[in-house]
């Protein structure tokens, strides 16, 4: 099976033909095209395209994309350019325009039950474990440890 092109799946192409288009009860209207997708247009100036592979991408007026794909994953890109997104295991990974990223585990990991990391741009890692403990990775090698 071929890999999904999910960027491609998300829009619709300037050549897919319209086939029909028509109002919804909410007032939004839906268009659907020879691809397959759909596209929905809310009266708010929200879109939301249902690509053929059954991804949903919503772009609302703010700028801000949100993306739900088959596999249970989500997706959010914020105007300010933070992009969040919910794995298949449930883990929730944000990161920042700054390249921070912050991991939140759906399931604590290791021996020592960590529940959240941030690693920042600098290299220093800052784990959060389920017992209130906090563990400082910094990049000379320094640990520190605070508790609750």
């Amino acid at each position: 099976m071929a890999e999904i092109d999910w960027e491609a799946d998300s829009v619709i192409a300037d050549g897919d033909k319209e086939l029909s288009r028509g109002p919804c009860k909410d007032g939004s209207k839906v268009y659907r095209y020879e691809s397959g997708k759909m596209l929905y247009k809310m009266r708010d100036g929200t879109q939301l395209v249902i690509g053929k592979s059954g991804l949903k991408t919503q772009t609302n007026p703010d700028g801000k994309r949100i993306q739900l794909f088959p596999d249970g994953r989500k997706t959010t890109v914020n105007p300010d350019g933070t992009k969040v997104e919910k794995m298949k295991n449930g883990d929730i990974v944000t990161t920042r325009t700054d390249n921070t990223v912050i991991t939140v585990f759906a399931t604590p990991q290791g021996e020592n039950q960590i529940i959240k990391r941030t690693q920042h741009p600098d290299k220093t890692i800052i784990e959060s474990h389920k017992d209130g403990l906090k563990t400082a990775y910094f990049p000379d090698g320094t640990k520190v440890e605070t508790h609750k």
